[in-house]
């Protein structure tokens, strides 16, 4: 989604886009250590709209989050399914990864057509990227929500009984 964000709200062109990116690509492969996907969204939602610099050092937090959380996941996974199913199970973990992938870049592609008619966030100065900042609230919500239940569900206690039982 951030890609678009800078095409249709900052009028940039790919190679920009793509060089904007860059650095959260280096400093995630290089830290991957803590949860800053909601920082990330939250930067992006209250920002929106500023200049692609910025943009590009919020997305830093958000692909450092996200490789963690997929480490996360993976960690759980091979931890709760015996040694015959961690294959299978891996395997349908990346298929899930890949379909989620398109079918949300889709949601978000119709959300942005359809644009928004209110802020969510009312004190953002950019009137035309108030579906980018709406959206990205929405994903701080879903991420939150995500992480309450991942806790609950693979704290140390559930996963022992899982092994247990």
């Amino acid at each position: 989604m951030t890609p678009q964000l800078l095409a249709e709200v900052n009028q940039r062109e790919a190679g920009w886009i793509g060089f904007a990116m860059v650095p959260a690509a280096v400093v995630s492969a290089l830290l991957a250590r803590r949860v800053l996907y909601l920082i990330s969204f939250l930067l992006l939602s209250v920002f929106v709209g500023i200049e692609p610099v910025f943009v590009a050092l919020f997305l830093i937090f958000g692909t450092v989050g996200q490789l963690f959380i997929q480490i996360s996941m993976s960690n759980a996974i091979s931890r709760t399914l015996s040694k015959e199913q961690t294959g299978v199970g891996m395997g349908l973990f990346s298929m899930v990864g890949f379909l989620s992938g398109a079918v949300s870049t889709g949601i978000y592609s119709k959300a942005v057509d359809y644009g928004a008619a209110t802020y969510w966030i009312p004190w953002n100065p950019y009137a035309n990227a108030a579906v980018f900042s709406n959206i990205y609230l929405a994903l701080i919500v879903m991420t939150a929500l995500i992480l309450v239940i991942f806790r609950y569900f693979f704290s140390k206690e559930t996963v022992t009984n899982i092994h247990k039982g």
